[in-house]
């Protein structure tokens, strides 16, 4: 396994963006393709510099880790660009972990890329599955009735 840094959220759906593939990973973006709007990813929104793991591409070539460099408006796209240091096949190889610090659902969560091996930018799936999760559980314990 292969730590990398976290990420501040993580998507639950599909983003709906135009891919670029840069050469070797380096410079590839997703830009938002939808209704120009701020980017909120499960239910937060995101600011400038945070990283993204984009883990549910329908196109699952386009999965990774992104930073926000545009954080769009009603006026201009959000864009993510992939990030250092998983810009380059070999940084991002299959057993690279991260975690996720907020979000409703992905707060806390673990994930792992699931392929084998370096792989081809804009070819290789980027496959990713969750390992570990906050998991809280409240137990309310109650005092005893007292009778007088």
């Amino acid at each position: 396994l292969d730590t990398k840094p976290p990420c501040v959220l993580a998507t639950t759906e599909n983003l709906t963006a135009t891919y670029t593939c840069g050469c070797a990973g380096l410079g590839t973006t997703l830009t938002h393709s939808g209704t120009q709007a701020v980017l909120v990813l499960d239910s937060t929104a995101a600011n400038l510099g945070d990283r993204i793991l984009v883990k549910d591409q329908t196109t699952r070539t386009q999965n990774g880790i992104y930073s926000v460099t545009s954080v769009g408006g009603v006026s201009s796209n959000w864009v993510l660009t992939r990030s250092t240091p998983e810009d380059q096949p070999a940084e991002l190889s299959g057993g690279a972990f991260v975690f996720v610090e907020e979000g409703v659902l992905n707060q806390n969560n673990g994930y792992t890329f699931t392929h084998t091996g370096a792989p081809t930018f804009g070819t290789t799936n980027l496959d990713v599955s969750q390992f570990s999760g906050a998991g809280l559980s409240l137990i309310h314990i109650s005092e005893p009735t007292r009778r007088s």
